[in-house]
């Protein structure tokens, strides 16, 4: 489930929806990977799912209530997620800034007190 608009080649299927059913739809996807494998095709080494293939593929019945009450719980998780993505790819870029300073003693931190 991408939180950022993007790109895509044809290799990609996008499920678009209202806001509320991404979670569901996201983590029954998820959740139903070897199903979506079984009925994948054989014309590539990988295998590969057609628009046919995943408008057949029917998703369990919820009421609006559970929906509701899923997404809830579901967009603190992932807001959350989101949050740590973003700290670890700022913690890795300082990684890699300071790493090769260290490295060649551009920068000493024998006395620092940790």
């Amino acid at each position: 489930m991408l939180l950022t608009d993007t790109y895509i080649n044809q290799s990609i299927i996008v499920v678009e929806s209202e806001r509320i059913y991404m979670p569901f739809i996201y983590w029954n996807i998820c959740g139903r990977y070897e199903e979506l494998r079984v009925i994948s095709n054989s014309n590539s080494i990988r295998g590969s799912l057609t628009t046919k293939m995943i408008s057949a593929f029917t998703s369990p019945k919820a009421d609006i209530t559970q929906i509701n009450r899923f997404s809830e719980l579901a967009w603190a998780a992932i807001h959350e997620i989101e949050k740590n993505c973003n700290e670890i790819a700022r913690l890795a870029a300082l990684r890699d800034t300071l790493l090769p300073k260290l490295m060649n003693g551009e920068i000493d931190v024998s006395t620092a007190q940790i």
